[in-house]
């Protein structure tokens, strides 16, 4: 590693392994337009206005642009540590920083993957109103997630880049009960939380589902990732030597937040096993 041990990880370390690591253990990534930074407390996210379209008549067309684009306050943040013993393991402490870098950026990745499906569970677009939460079997799981398709059918959401999210749990019921549950590319395959294509959905799996009406339910998450956004600042990593003891001190903080412009295309679905 480029870095020594009493002072701070250079970024390009971060950049090399801390924010691979983060991405790569995202799932809710897939569910919103995503963007990286340094050192900064809010990203300026460009948007798309409406687009007009009509059958033309020979009168002008133009119109007047929309500035749709937003800010988001990175206003959330993660943190994680961990000490080495510097006297006995002192040979082998950087190759231990980087396995410790890489493990931060697992644990980051879990807690901003909550807080992202959490901003989108607060959606108003649902499949079941009522307080109850839909209870899934092998007999009615395939029929569930074909009525989110035909909900977002209905609110006119592009037929590509569907993506729901469920928990563990449900998805195997899906897996079970359907044998057309697959992979579609090997790229998609390796994604964290891939489970397979199906009813025009591309499937994760979750443990960051929020809780949803009852104890041992989970709010499911359908949507095309448009007008959804989050972003994830990098703004300390540093390694220190405490005074209180013989041992290396690897710390790091992220900031992040989370945005929907529009919820349009996002549909949320109460449901247990």
């Amino acid at each position: 590693m480029a870095f020594a041990l009493n002072g701070t990880i250079g970024k390009e370390e971060i950049r090399n392994m801390f924010i691979p690591n983060v991405e790569y253990n995202l799932v809710a990534s897939n569910f919103t337009t995503m963007e990286t930074v340094m050192d900064t407390e809010s990203v300026r996210i460009w948007g798309v206005g409406a687009v007009q379209t009509s059958a033309y008549n020979g009168s002008a067309v133009v119109t007047d642009a929309t500035d749709t684009s937003v800010t988001l306050t990175l206003d959330q943040s993660q943190y994680f540590m961990k000490q080495i013993d510097k006297v006995d393991n002192a040979q082998g402490a950087v190759k231990i920083l980087s396995t410790v870098l890489q493990r931060g950026a697992e644990a980051t990745a879990d807690g901003i993957d909550k807080f992202i499906f959490t901003t989108l569970a607060g959606t108003t677009n649902t499949t079941n109103p009522t307080s109850a939460a839909v209870a899934l079997t092998s007999s009615n799981v395939v029929q569930w997630v074909l009525g989110l398709g035909v909900k977002l059918d209905n609110l006119k959401a592009p037929a590509r880049g569907r993506v729901l999210a469920v928990s563990p749990e449900i998805g195997a019921i899906l897996a079970t009960a359907n044998m057309n549950f697959q992979t579609s590319t090997a790229e998609e395959a390796v994604k964290t939380g891939f489970l397979g294509v199906f009813g025009g959905f591309t499937i994760f799996k979750s443990t960051n589902l929020k809780v949803g009406n009852e104890a041992t339910s989970r709010v499911c998450i359908a949507c095309v990732p448009e007008g959804s956004y989050a972003g994830v600042g990098y703004q300390e990593y540093s390694i220190a030597e405490p005074d209180t003891s013989f041992k290396w001190l690897a710390k790091g903080l992220a900031n992040y937040g989370a945005k929907i412009a529009t919820d349009l295309f996002i549909v949320k679905s109460d449901a247990k096993v």
